[in-house]
């Protein structure tokens, strides 16, 4: 596998992510598409339930691990039977369901049927995992009323990520809802493209959206931005709430940034740009030029952060100086992050 590509810093300025080839997109018109999933935006005090139906006892056991650790609570069962068991009228209704598609006494798209079929629990959010994926599956979970289908090998962090997405449910509408605080972007659709929905990611308060089909973003919108250079800023910058709504575009595909790509080529900068916000000023910040300190420091600095230090003008955010500037997001922060330490620039007094 060819090593991910190192951004080079600016002379003089001083997470792994495993992959797996994703089953092919599939545009369900089927019960998936046109059910309503319910959801809400408000939190809840209490911690939602998740049912996982995983025959196999190691995988069972990872999820259930898992899951626990990003504050779930599970209810586990190796069998078909069982989980409509842990599904009977006299039990506490879990927030949402995981379930393999080869379980024993009756297959995963049987009881996502048999749980669309009861009023009581039509509504949840029913995600199937196949270890054995098959072509004609997909059309088989659509069918069955799925609201997303997994290939395995599974990466925890996707199944965690598609959990906090579904958790809250109302009867406000027919959109997952979350927020950059709790579920990064990223994360979400590094789960979305793990499964083979197509759909949509829409920011809530700026003009910024990515659409999906199976493994790969088709288009995204961003900062008067379109294509991967939008993709790449939305999930440096985007932040917020956000709405994801499945079904299929009938817009025409302006990009193919594949599961891959976004592992390859994404991820590690967006871990590189993280460990920049922790220890940087906040984007929200205005500075100004300290003309005396950069007289004695001019001769030592990179000639490609002049234009970035002409962007301090004492009205711009640090926000605002990264999205100006002619240096990619990552090197504009790193290069304002330098300037800061260095006493050159300094907040507005």
């Amino acid at each position: 596998m060819a090593a991910a590509p190192q951004l080079a810093p600016i002379p003089g300025f001083s997470a792994s992510y495993p992959l797996r080839s994703a089953a092919p997109a599939s545009h369900w018109g089927s019960a998936a598409g046109r059910r309503l999933l319910h959801v809400t935006g408000e939190a809840s005090t209490e911690r939602p339930v998740v049912l996982v139906a995983e025959p196999d006892e190691r995988t069972r056991s990872v999820l259930v691990a898992g899951l626990m650790r990003a504050g779930f609570e599970v209810t586990a069962a190796a069998s078909g039977q069982e989980a409509l068991r842990c599904l009977a009228p006299d039990r506490p209704l879990p927030g949402m369901v995981f379930a393999e598609a080869d379980l024993r006494g009756g297959d995963g798209f049987l009881l996502c049927q048999q749980i669309r079929a009861d009023q009581r629990t039509a509504d949840l959010p029913v995600v199937l995992l196949a270890r054995a994926p098959e072509a004609w599956h997909q059309e088989l979970a659509g069918g069955a009323g799925a609201d997303q289908y997994l290939p395995k090998p599974l990466f925890l962090n996707d199944v965690v990520a598609l959990a906090r997405l579904m958790a809250a449910r109302s009867s406000s509408g027919a959109r997952f809802s979350a927020d950059t605080a709790t579920l990064p972007i990223a994360q979400t659709l590094r789960a979305l493209l793990s499964g083979v929905r197509a759909g949509r990611i829409e920011l809530t308060d700026t003009k910024g959206w990515i659409s999906f089909r199976g493994d790969r973003v088709v288009d995204c919108v961003y900062d008067g931005r379109r294509g991967e250079d939008a993709l790449r800023r939305l999930l440096l910058l985007g932040s917020g709430g956000y709405v994801v709504t499945f079904g299929p575009s009938l817009m025409r595909a302006t990009m193919s940034f594949d599961l891959e790509a976004l592992v390859r080529k994404v991820l590690p900068r967006l871990g590189r740009w993280q460990k920049l916000v922790e220890r940087s000023v906040p984007q929200d910040a205005v500075l100004v030029v300290d003309f005396r300190r950069l007289r004695d420091a001019l001769s030592t600095l990179p000639r490609e952060v002049n234009g970035l230090i002409r962007l301090f003008d004492g009205r711009r955010t640090v926000r605002a100086i990264i999205t100006d500037s002619a240096l990619d997001e990552v090197t504009a922060l790193e290069a304002v992050t330098r300037l800061y330490a260095m006493g050159l620039v300094v907040p507005v007094q």
